[in-house]
């Protein structure tokens, strides 16, 4: 989970986890108000604790979704990860490439949108970052990754350097793939936030490059 700063003094947050107690006190440390939530992608674990997160927190806080979240490929089992819950008490709303006026024009978004994934990434003006959810990540021993895994995790190409473990969607997807790395390439941004293992990464567009090279 990531937590931004606005120039307002409000907080936009990316990528809920679980609103537990410690989360909630740390969250409150920063001081501000949350105002936007947003959910970067449709894989479950990004988005099955944002209504109990929105919930914990004041009452009008937005829960923003990239376009087509869930009706593009339905889940075939909607209760499996609380969906319908979700829907019936959170009116979210939908973000596109051009991103929304109430983010201040502080943050920028890219799409990668196929029938199987919707993947949105962020920039980050001022700190200069750029947030990823499933399209990459980077994993070594500090993870605590068993070693009979590490072999998946090379496999993969995600083992000591930034790589893309959703590869084959992107792979069968090349011309949305290719235009959506060659958007996220003309960020300005030093360092990469996935939203899964080690965070942030630093090498900026190099270590981008490096990830996606197989479609450039």
């Amino acid at each position: 989970m990531t937590v931004l700063r606005l120039r307002d003094g409000s907080l936009w947050v990316h990528n809920p986890l679980a609103p537990t107690g410690e989360l909630l006190e740390q969250l409150a440390s920063i001081g501000g108000r949350v105002a936007h939530v947003v959910v970067p992608n449709n894989s479950p674990e990004h988005w099955v604790y944002a209504g109990d997160f929105c919930d914990a927190l004041a009452d009008d806080v937005q829960l923003w979704v990239p376009p087509g979240f869930l009706t593009d490929r339905p889940l075939p089992f909607p209760w499996l990860f609380g969906l319908k819950e979700l829907r019936d008490r959170i009116a979210w709303r939908e973000f596109g490439e051009e991103a929304p006026e109430e983010w201040g024009g502080e943050v920028e978004v890219a799409l990668f949108r196929t029938p199987t994934l919707v993947e949105a990434a962020f920039l980050l003006r001022s700190p200069r970052a750029l947030l990823l959810a499933d399209a990459a990540f980077k994993m070594d021993a500090s993870c605590g990754v068993p070693a009979g895994n590490v072999w998946q995790a090379r496999l993969l190409g995600v083992w000591q350097r930034l790589g893309c473990p959703t590869r084959v969607v992107f792979s069968a997807f090349p011309k949305r793939a290719r235009a959506f790395v060659q958007r996220l390439l003309q960020f300005d941004f030093d360092t990469v936030v996935p939203a899964h293992f080690l965070a942030p990464v630093p090498g900026g567009k190099q270590a981008l490059l490096e990830c996606f090279k197989f479609l450039l």
